[in-house]
């Protein structure tokens, strides 16, 4: 007839069993090494994936593969911070004086007589002391006929003259404006 142990022989025989297994595997673990593994027999599924790095190959191991296509182009970044402004640079040479500028502008207004229609009026006008003609103009003051104007004597920088005949039905005067400045 079998035996049957008592609960308290029972539950030490369990836990021995439980001390055997539990250590058995730890001290097989430690007992392999790589010298006891037979070389090419282990294979990459033997191996838990990304347990390796890249010190663990062998040199000829790590030889890139080629390049693969490049990839779409990511979005912009954001603009960067506003660099420092440069220097300013030296100061340059001074230019030559330019020469002297216009000033001094007045207007001298010369009237001829009152003339009859169909006879020539005539008038001039002439620049003050120090300035110089730039430039005249003249009118009848009743009718659209124009009027001729030239520098006295042709070369004059000083003196204009005015003249035109009368073509208005009644008396008419020419008014004339000479521009002078100091040049």
């Amino acid at each position: 007839m079998p035996r049957s142990l008592s609960a308290p022989a029972a539950a030490l025989v369990l836990a021995a069993a439980v001390v055997v297994s539990a250590t058995g595997g730890a001290v097989a673990g430690s007992l392999i090494t790589g010298k006891q593994i037979k070389d090419g027999s282990l294979t990459g599924k033997d191996v838990k994936d990304s347990s390796l790095a890249l010190a663990d190959l062998a040199p000829d191991a790590r030889v890139p593969g080629p390049a693969g296509p490049a990839g779409a182009t990511g979005p912009a970044g954001a603009a960067g911070p506003a660099g420092q402004p440069g220097q300013t640079g030296p100061t340059g040479q001074t230019g030559p004086p330019g020469p002297a500028g216009v000033s001094g502008y007045v207007i001298v207004e010369g009237l001829s007589a009152v003339v009859a229609s169909g006879q020539t009026a005539s008038t001039s006008a002439t620049c003050p002391a120090g300035k110089k003609a730039v430039g005249a103009g003249a009118y009848w003051a009743n009718n659209p006929t124009a009027v001729k104007l030239w520098p006295v004597g042709g070369t004059s920088s000083t003196t204009w003259f005015a003249q035109s005949v009368n073509t208005s039905a009644g008396n008419d005067l020419i008014t004339m404006s000479l521009i002078c400045v100091t040049a």
